[in-house]
C-alpha cells in the first residue's frame, strides 16, 4: 500500500533534515538552531544517547584527558592538548574547560528546570562571560514548540528563533527568527486537516516574500515545473510483505536541482537504512546502514559514508554489545575515492571499567594517536 505523506522536521530528526530542506541558506538554518551540549562518544566507547548513562554507570564525577601522537618509529609526543570534564548525579556535563594550542577556554552548562530538553550554556574565556545560549522548549500531545535565544557579555539579546505550535482552529502556525532585536525572517505555515504540513512561506525583514517551501505532492512521472523562489517536498510511503517501511523523499528546488533520500524502518520503526542521492542520475551523496538484532530494537552494528562530488570520502564500521557500548571502531578516510588512512579505534580500561587510554592506530602508516584519561 502507498501513500503521499509529509515529512515534519523537530530538533530530533535535525541530523537528517537537511534532505528535506536546503538548511544551509540562512532563511532555512536559522529555524533549526538548537542548543547542544559535547557529544561524550568522542571520548567513551558509547553511542552518543546512551553516554549520560555510562558516566552515572561507573561514578565519573570529572575526568581530564590529553593527547598524544605516534610516529611511525614509535616515537610519542605530547600535543599542546587536553579537556576536563565534570558531571552532575545524572551523568549530565555541567563544566568544560580545555587548551587547544595553548588557548584556554571555559564552558559551563545548567539544566533548566521542566522539560528535559530544556538547557542553558555559559560561554566564558580566561574566567570572563563571553555569551549564554538559552532554549527553553515545550511538548503538548502532538503539539511542539521552541525558542532559542543568545545573550552578549552585557545581557543583551543577539539572537532569537521561536517556533511555535499549529493553531488547530487556522490550521497554520508563524515562527520568527530575530538579529538584535530586529524581525530578519518569518515563517508562515499551512497545514492540512490531517496536520500534515502543505505549504511554508518564507518572509524578509520587509515582509516580503522571499521563498516557498510546497509540500503539496504530484502524481508519479509528472515533471515538476521550475518555478522561481519555490521548491517542492513530496513523500511517498510503502510497507513490504515483511512489515518494512520505506520512505522516498524527493526534494526539487527552484532551479530544477533533484535530491532523493529513502530512509527505511523496521519493524519496531527503527531505521535500518538512510540513502541520500542528487540528479537524475543519482549521484551518491550519503548512506547509513543499522543492523538489530533479532528483535527489532537492539542495534549491534552501523555503517555510513559519505560522499564528495560523487566519489567516496570516508566511511564508518561501528558493531556494538546489547547495551549499546562500542566493541569495534574503524575509520576510512579517502582522496578522489581512493583509500588513504584507515583508523581503527581500541581502549583500555582501569579497574572501575573506566577508559585508561583510547588508542587510534591507522594500519595504513602505522601511527598512532593516544588520549589518556585521569580521574577525580
Amino acid at each position: 500500500m502507498k501513500s503521499k505523506s509529509f515529512f515534519f522536521l523537530l530538533f530530533l530528526h535535525f541530523t537528517f533534515s537537511g534532505f528535506s530542506q536546503n538548511i544551509t541558506s540562512p532563511e532555512m538554518s536559522t529555524r533549526y538552531i538548537v542548543i547542544s551540549y559535547p557529544d561524550m562518544q568522542r571520548f567513551f566507547p558509547v553511542r552518543s544517547n546512551r553516554s549520560s548513562q555510562y558516566i552515572k554507570e561507573r561514578g565519573i564525577d570529572s575526568f581530564r584527558v590529553i593527547r598524544t601522537k605516534i610516529n611511525k618509529r614509535g616515537k610519542e609526543k605530547q600535543l599542546k592538548y587536553w579537556h576536563q570534564y565534570n558531571f552532575n548525579n545524572e551523568g549530565e556535563i555541567t563544566h568544560f574547560e580545555g587548551s587547544k594550542k595553548g588557548k584556554l577556554s571555559s564552558y559551563s552548562y545548567d539544566y533548566l528546570q521542566g522539560v528535559k530538553w530544556n538547557r542553558e550554556i555559559v560561554y566564558k574565556k580566561k574566567g570572563k562571560l563571553k555569551r549564554r545560549e538559552t532554549m527553553i522548549e515545550n511538548f503538548d500531545g502532538a503539539q511542539y514548540s521552541r525558542m532559542v535565544y543568545v545573550q552578549n557579555i552585557d545581557g543583551d539579546t543577539v539572537s532569537k528563533t521561536i517556533l511555535n505550535s499549529m493553531d488547530t482552529t487556522t490550521m497554520t502556525g508563524t515562527d520568527y527568527f530575530y538579529k538584535k532585536g530586529k524581525l530578519n525572517y518569518k515563517w508562515f505555515n499551512e497545514y492540512y486537516p490531517n496536520r500534515s504540513k502543505k505549504r511554508t512561506t518564507v518572509y524578509n525583514k520587509k515582509g516580503k516574500e522571499k521563498f516557498v517551501w510546497d509540500y503539496q505532492c504530484k502524481d508519479e512521472g509528472v515533471e515538476i515545473k521550475k518555478h522561481k523562489d519555490t521548491s517542492t517536498v513530496c513523500v511517498s510511503k510503502e510497507y513490504d510483505k515483511d512489515s518494512i517501511l520505506t520512505e522516498v523523499h524527493h526534494y526539487v528546488g527552484e532551479k530544477g536541482n533533484l535530491i532523493k533520500t529513502v530512509l527505511k524502518y523496521n519493524k519496531k520503526h527503527q531505521m535500518i537504512l538512510y540513502k541520500r542521492v542528487k540528479g537524475s542520475n543519482e549521484i551518491p551523496m550519503s548512506e547509513y546502514t543499522y543492523t538489530f538484532a533479532s528483535n527489532d530494537t537492539i542495534l549491534t552494528s552501523s555503517h555510513s559514508k559519505q560522499y564528495w562530488k560523487g566519489k567516496l570520502g570516508y566511511e564508518y564500521f561501528k558493531e556494538f554489545d546489547v547495551k549499546g557500548d562500542i566493541t569495534s571502531n574503524i575509520r576510512k578516510n579517502f582522496k578522489r575515492g581512493k583509500l588513504v588512512s584507515e583508523t581503527n579505534v581500541g581502549y583500555r580500561y582501569d579497574a572501575f571499567g573506566r577508559p585508561a587510554k583510547k588508542i587510534a592506530t591507522d594500519v595504513v602508516d602505522g601511527t598512532k594517536q593516544v588520549w589518556y584519561f585521569t580521574y577525580r
